[in-house]
């Protein structure tokens, strides 16, 4: 193994099947979920303005976004979100479309 600086941790994983080192980042990486916000109006029994998801949508979203597909441009990854809140406040472009088109969906 080669020297390694003060303060530093190096690691290994081997998969099961190949015995060839992979690197910890490059598997954390593949396992990291993706964190969602939901920018549209609150809909009583779907979502809330502002919700969070780690861990995959809800069902009740799930279910709103096969009746309405706009709901899908609602949900933005975290790193999109000021850019939706800006197209919302300013009343332009296609998230506010989309915002418009489920402000009166029912469940």
């Amino acid at each position: 193994m080669s020297e390694m600086k003060k303060g530093t941790v190096s690691a290994e994983v081997r998969s099961d099947t190949d015995k060839s080192p992979i690197a910890i980042s490059e598997t954390a990486k593949e396992q990291k979920p993706k964190i969602l916000v939901y920018v549209g109006p609150t809909i009583a029994g779907v979502a809330s303005h502002g919700m969070i998801f780690n861990n995959g949508l809800s069902k009740e979203l799930n279910a709103a976004m096969e009746k309405e597909p706009a709901f899908n441009g609602l949900v933005v990854p975290v790193t999109e979100l000021s850019k939706a809140i800006k197209e919302i406040e300013r009343e332009l472009g296609a998230t506010y479309v989309l915002y418009n088109k489920v402000v009166n969906y029912r469940p």
